[in-house]
This record gives structure tokens, C-alpha cells and sequence, in this order.
């Protein structure tokens, strides 16, 4: 299975769903209509993903003519997961997963969450701004504070639950443009590494990420310093809204997709909501604001960062990793609605 690391050409490409028929749009292309319900007489074919197999029901003739024809390179099939199908295991991927964190196509996680703060403060570096479609996020958020999404351990966002995972590490794929479908190989990967940047313990092999991320922990705290923090895990205070799915105003939240059944990007719109460095008149009782950590240094203190397992292949191939979004898995299943406020369960 190729992503737009392979064929950068692949982001041009546009899925939509109406009713039951899946849309993709590319320019100067015929549009490509398919049931969303693929012929169970359709072969069922067996994909590699990251290592691991995973099966996918063949699209038929038309949709392989459709992609091929696109990307002017070399034949491929379309495959549709279905449900009955058995998910790729994410821990097998990444041992931060659970055993019970299940993917189809997607890299490791269903859903990765990113600030519009945080992409600003990348921008503000930029000299040829990006937009958050360089990085594939299902869930953009807006109302926090930089990289702050970096320290909630667990939303709720209308009725769905979301656990945050680990932080998820930026490759050649962000420097596809996504207007274009040319892969430029520099920016925005070159100023992250610069200025998100993980360092690597060469006794663990952990990777460990650097100022300006905020720290999730730090070791020797006062007891009031956890007092606080069981005082924060006691109230659902709420951070900002979420969430306007490009192809559905009403997205609903089942295993891994969000949105529709076709990942989409999502934009937040802002909406009452207290953000995590100030209390509001209506703040909930007994609601204590989150305070930055003192910071620390990566080098020596291993407890205080948040990390992720080096891959080998990926180290070799972009050295220090940065660090840029966060993955999330579903706690519990529901709605998330356009405008829904996104509360922070955990910190």
C-alpha cells in the first residue's frame, strides 16, 4: 500500500460522501462515483501496511483505471475496509498503544490532534506559511495555547471520549504541498527539526522532545503539586470547540474514522470556552487552571518528557525526529456536532 510519501500526487485527490455514493474529485479529472458499499462479489485482497497485512475489498476496474490514470505512475487498486475485517493492531506499530488500539490504513492511530496556536507559531518562523493539511490532522482546535494540546491526557467532545497517546513524529510527508502535490523536501520539516526537536537517549533509544513543547511531567514534585493535579482530574473544564468536518456537518465517531467514512480534515470554530491559562466568571466550582511546569532538561531527566520508541529506519533516514500533533484513540464512541465545546477531562 502506497501513501503520498510514495505518490505525492495523492493529496490532490478529494473523497466525498452523499448518501451512499463516495465522490473523488481530482483537477482536470472526470469525477469518480462508487457505491460506498463495494459488491460483496469484488475480490477481497491482502495489503501491507507499515509490516503489517490488512485486507481490503477491490473497488473494481473503473476506480483502478481512475487512480492509475491520476497518478501516472504505475498500476494500483483502490480497497475498501469493511467492518467485518480484521484492524492492524497499533501497539504492534507503537508500544505506547494498547493492546485493544486497532487501525485499518491510517499509520499507527485513528485520530491526531493539532492546534491553530501551535501551527501559528510554526508559521510565525515560516517564510512560506503552511496549513494544517500539511500535517493530515483529523481534529484542529483553536482557543488554547501553543502546543498545549501537548499536555491533555483525555477530552470529551460532545459525547465522545478521546485518550491521547503520544505525540507523533513528522516526516517527508509534510512537505508535500497540499495545493500542488509537489514534494519540496524541506519546509516545513527543516524548521521543525530546528525548533520542535526530540533528542535520543543512545542508552534507550527513547526519544525525548525539547523547548518549546511543554513537559507532561516533571520528577520530584511537592505535594501540592499533586494535590492540584487530582483537584484538575476532578472537573471537566472546558477548552475550546470543535469541529467542522469538510464533508458533513454532523460527524459521527465509530472506531476510526470521524468526519465520514473517508478520513477529512477538520476545522474548529471558536465558541464559549475557557481556555487552560485563565478562569472565567463561569468557570465550574472548584476549577484550578493548569500551570506550566518548570522546564527541564531532556538530557537528565528522562521522567519528565513525554516520548515515543526511535524506529531505526526513521532515525537513519531524518536523524532528530520533531514532534508535531498528538494521536488520540476513542475511549467511548458517540456524535461530535459542529460547535461542540471540547472538554479537558485530564492533564
Amino acid at each position: 500500500m502506497v501513501t503520498a510519501r510514495q505518490e505525492p500526487r495523492m493529496v490532490l485527490i478529494s473523497p466525498t460522501c452523499e448518501d451512499d455514493t463516495l465522490t473523488l474529485s481530482a483537477a482536470y479529472s472526470q469525477d469518480l462515483l462508487l457505491p460506498i458499499k463495494t459488491p460483496t462479489t469484488n475480490p477481497v485482497r491482502t495489503c501491507r501496511v507499515h509490516g503489517l497485512e490488512v485486507q481490503g475489498r477491490d473497488c473494481g476496474e473503473a476506480a483502478a483505471q481512475w487512480i492509475t490514470s491520476f497518478l501516472q505512475s504505475k498500476p494500483y487498486r483502490l480497497v475498501h475496509f469493511e467492518l467485518q475485517m480484521r484492524p492492524r493492531s497499533s501497539q504492534q506499530i507503537r508500544a505506547a498503544f494498547g493492546p485493544s488500539d486497532q487501525v485499518a490504513y491510517s499509520d499507527s492511530s485513528p485520530f491526531l490532534v493539532l492546534s491553530e496556536a501551535s501551527l501559528a507559531d510554526l508559521n510565525s518562523r515560516l517564510e512560506k506559511k503552511v496549513t494544517a493539511t500539511n500535517f493530515r490532522p483529523n481534529i484542529v482546535i483553536s482557543g488554547c495555547g501553543v502546543y498545549e494540546e501537548d499536555t491533555w491526557d483525555e477530552l470529551l467532545i460532545g459525547d465522545v471520549r478521546l485518550r491521547r497517546v503520544m505525540a507523533c513524529s513528522r516526516c517527508i510527508l509534510t512537505t508535500v504541498d497540499p495545493d500542488t502535490g509537489v514534494m519540496h523536501r524541506k519546509e516545513p520539516l527543516e524548521m521543525l527539526r530546528r525548533c520542535i526537536l526530540t533528542t535520543v537517549d543512545p542508552d534507550t533509544g527513547v526519544m525525548h522532545r525539547k523547548e518549546p513543547l511543554e513537559m507532561l511531567r516533571r520528577s520530584g514534585r511537592d505535594e501540592r503539586s499533586r494535590e492540584v493535579d487530582a483537584e484538575r482530574r476532578s472537573v471537566a473544564g472546558p477548552v475550546p470547540t470543535v469541529i467542522s468536518a469538510s464533508a458533513a456537518e454532523e460527524a459521527s465517531v465509530h472506531g476510526d474514522t470521524v468526519g465520514m467514512r473517508v478520513g477529512c480534515a477538520a476545522v474548529v470554530t471558536p465558541g464559549p470556552r475557557q481556555v487552560t491559562r485563565q478562569v472565567s466568571g463561569d468557570a465550574p466550582s472548584g476549577w484550578i487552571p493548569p500551570q506550566p511546569l518548570p522546564a527541564c532538561d531532556p538530557q537528565n531527566s528522562l521522567s519528565c518528557c513525554s516520548y515515543r520508541q526511535c524506529d531505526p529506519s526513521e532515525q537513519k533516514l531524518y536523524g532528530k525526529l520533531p514532534l508535531f500533533g498528538q494521536y488520540f484513540v476513542l475511549q467511548s464512541p458517540g456524535t461530535v456536532r459542529v460547535g461542540d465545546t471540547v472538554y479537558l477531562l485530564s492533564q
